[in-house]
């Protein structure tokens, strides 16, 4: 392959690699739990509004946009870390919707999504999505219009040659720069659907004969333009989807480490109100981010300080899968533990990051200090969630919104849905019912 184009090399290795039906299963699934979950809270009120206005727009990319930017918003979707990306909030709602419109196959639609997932977590980690982060360059968000035409154009039967060139048009849609979080409706999640809608707008053009540069990776398009380093090697290695964390709870992944160790001390009886100090170690890479610098006035910010997931595991553990995120920092017990913990550099854990994200946990209590070392939390791929512990998540975040019933329905059909047309059907036409229709409370 040598004398392809670094862009037509990596679609061929996309549409070449086995698809695990059993992890895309898993994968369809936690996704759609994300995406319920994400849509019955004030936040996607707005989104729906604005996505939905038939008056406007109301199109298949503004579905798909819409249950993106619903599931992304989640933060209980599923997460790379090694790329530092969450493919499943841009590949799986954009394969329920353009699939249900164009009728895709089982097979067409497990091979979208597993195509959707390996290109964005190989170009996540040419990229060192992992270290871009925290350069203000948010890599779901700059990698989303190429997952989306990826998966789009294996759903309208693309093979390499179309791949490639939706890839390349997908990348000339980039942007990765969400700015800072802002008060008020932020557009951080808007800004992820719009950015799928893209990518599926990119496929439909490819496929209606429009065409692309496919040489945009050979030299160093990437550099000039959007000041990136491009891995060419990293782009063309081998991807594993077992490397995909799930997120047991509803916060920044980079905080799930320590907040795991923490409740490792909570079973154990510890009782919180006689906790002396909690110091957390981290990489180095994250101490500013889940040290709570920014408060905890928004909702961002509530996903974020490892102090607040805390003090909730303490005395709200029900609140740890709450996707709205309501405000309980004002509980005095709360706030009182928030004050008592920190965030630190801790030099012997850089080593493991970025293909796991761990912590050390140093709790001071009755004049002792005693330490928890997490370096794979629950649901990463070295402590994958068990089905049981899987199925209760799923229930426990959709059945909110399509009640234990129809939850329960839903969970049954995603089982089989990529591998029977029916269940498919019956899969998709629950979800996109639920969130075109769910109206927060």
């Amino acid at each position: 392959m040598e004398h392809m184009a670094v862009i037509e090399q990596i679609a061929e290795k996309v549409l070449a690699d086995p698809v695990p039906s059993h992890l895309l299963t898993r994968s369809l699934i936690d996704i759609a739990a994300a995406m319920l979950a994400g849509g019955a809270t004030s936040e996607a009120g707005a989104l729906r509004a604005h996505f939905s206005d038939t008056a406007w727009s109301a199109s298949v990319p503004d579905h798909a946009a819409l249950a993106v930017a619903m599931t992304r918003l989640s933060e209980v979707d599923d997460i790379h870390m090694s790329s530092c990306t969450t493919p499943g909030s841009v590949v799986v709602p954009v394969a329920l919707v353009a699939g249900a419109q164009q009728g895709a196959s089982p097979e067409a639609t497990a091979r979208g999504i597993a195509a959707g997932y390996r290109i964005i977590m190989r170009l996540g980690m040419a990229l060192d999505g992992p270290r871009i982060l925290y350069r203000g360059i948010w890599p779901t968000y700059l990698l989303a219009p190429i997952g989306a035409a990826v998966t789009a154009s294996v759903l309208f039967g693309g093979g390499p040659g179309e791949v490639a060139k939706a890839i390349a048009l997908g990348l000339n849609q980039i942007s990765g720069g969400a700015g800072a979080h802002v008060a008020g409706l932020a557009p951080r999640w808007l800004l992820a659907g719009q950015a799928a809608a893209s990518g599926l707008r990119a496929a439909r053009a490819i496929r209606d004969g429009f065409s692309a540069d496919t040489s945009l990776l050979d030299g160093d398009w990437l550099q000039r333009v959007h000041g990136l380093a491009f891995d060419r090697d990293a782009a063309l290695a081998d991807v594993d989807l077992d490397a995909l964390s799930l997120k047991p709870i509803c916060a920044a992944k980079q905080t799930i480490a320590a907040v795991d160790g923490f409740r490792q001390f909570l079973d154990e009886g510890v009782d919180p109100a006689a906790i002396e100090s909690v110091r957390i170690g981290v990489p180095k890479d994250y101490v500013a981010m889940i040290g709570g610098g920014g408060g905890v006035a928004a909702r961002m910010g509530r996903m974020t300080s490892v102090a607040y997931q805390c003090g909730l595991a303490a005395y709200e553990p029900a609140l740890l899968t709450d996707v709205e995120r309501i405000d309980r920092s004002q509980d005095p017990r709360i706030s009182a533990l928030m004050t008592k913990i920190s965030v630190e550099h801790d030099s012997a854990l850089d080593g493991h990051f970025p293909r796991r994200w761990p912590a050390r946990v140093h709790l001071s209590i009755g004049g002792q200090v005693r330490t928890i070392e997490v370096i794979d939390a629950l649901g990463d791929p070295g402590r994958p969630l068990e089905n049981e512990a899987f199925q209760h998540k799923f229930l426990a975040l959709a059945a909110p919104v399509a009640g234990k019933d129809g939850a329960e329905r839903l969970f049954a059909a995603g089982q089989r849905a990529l591998s029977d047309v029916a269940a498919l059907r019956d899969f998709q036409a629950g979800m996109l019912a639920t969130i075109l229709a769910h109206r927060p409370e």
